[in-house]
């Protein structure tokens, strides 16, 4: 783990990793309750070598100190410990490691399924309820995503081209992001959500995997709109961690690890509904959107 210190890579090392790791259980700890910590998971230090690391982790930013005095005024003076900026960076990078790793172990799990079929589902409960098309023959199909979604990103490209097979489905990834495996009906295309490497009017359907942070929800609508047909159909696929009227209990695992993957890779933006709703209406007509599945579906007609 490192954090970096202006011109100066500074290595943690293990004990400070774990002073870290048990420092981020609290809020706030005082020097000697941490010893007491660190002495029930089994860790040997002697109480001068810890105030000694804790000083040096301060001085670098890891750790915030603040003096405080026990009893009011004229009492003793105990020094409490918490995360300090260098600290929370060094703590992040460590968890984009773990999401890295999640990520590697989730796409050999999708190189070993066989049919992606069932998680289309969001698209075809979405086109049911609100009445909707949906892909058919002859029809071009753009899906446009962000790199590694661990959580929809290869489901939703594998459930496309086999849920259609006879759709061509144009799929446009970030430059160093790869694909798998491919299908006959699928084309790769490097690009961004927000500048495809497509002609005016090419597509039937656009499908848009979140709002990327590297352009306003603005650019990268028109974006979409450029490549549609007259009277061509958009999608946008927005997962309700992104979505600022949503406020996510994260009751799963998986719902806190997707919440993790925002925040810390930082691709896409939050959006709100009533602009999504708003800005959607000076582009599209029949305007509708839908909450299922945890995804809020955004729909309209060029």
């Amino acid at each position: 783990m490192y954090v970096s210190m202006t011109s100066v890579t500074y290595q943690i090392s293990d004990m400070e990793k774990t002073i870290l790791k048990t420092i981020s259980e609290e809020e706030e700890i005082y020097g000697y309750d941490l010893w007491k910590k660190l002495s029930l998971k089994g860790i040997k230090c002697h109480t001068n070598h810890l105030y000694v690391v804790l000083k040096e982790m301060e001085k670098k930013g890891i750790l915030k100190g603040r003096w405080v005095n026990e009893g009011g005024h004229g009492g003793a003076k105990r020094h409490l410990y918490s995360i300090g900026s260098k600290g929370r960076e060094a703590i992040n990078s460590s968890l984009k490691d773990s999401l890295n790793l999640l990520m590697t172990g989730y796409l050999n799990h999708m190189r070993q399924v066989k049919d992606f079929s069932g998680f289309v589902k969001v698209l075809i409960q979405a086109s049911t309820q609100l009445s909707l098309p949906v892909p058919a023959e002859g029809d071009r199909i753009v899906l446009a995503v962000p790199y590694h979604d661990p959580l929809t990103c290869y489901q939703l490209i594998f459930s496309m081209t086999d849920s259609f097979p006879l759709s061509s489905v144009y799929l446009v990834t970030p430059p160093k992001m790869e694909i798998f495996e491919r299908r006959s009906n699928m084309t790769v295309l490097h690009g961004w959500r927000y500048d495809m490497p497509l002609r005016d009017g090419f597509a039937d359907f656009v499908i848009l995997e979140g709002i990327p942070s590297q352009a306003s929800e603005e650019e990268t609508v028109r974006e979409c709109c450029r490549v549609l047909r007259k009277g061509g159909n958009f999608v946008a696929q927005i997962k309700n961690t992104m979505v600022e009227e949503k406020v996510p209990e994260f009751p799963f695992f998986s719902e806190y690890v997707e919440m993790l993957y925002y925040e810390l890779f930082e691709q896409d933006r939050k959006v709100s509904i009533e602009k999504m709703r708003t800005m959607l209406s000076k582009h599209f007509v029949g305007v509708r959107d839908i909450d299922i599945n945890g995804t809020t579906m955004f729909y309209g007609k060029t």
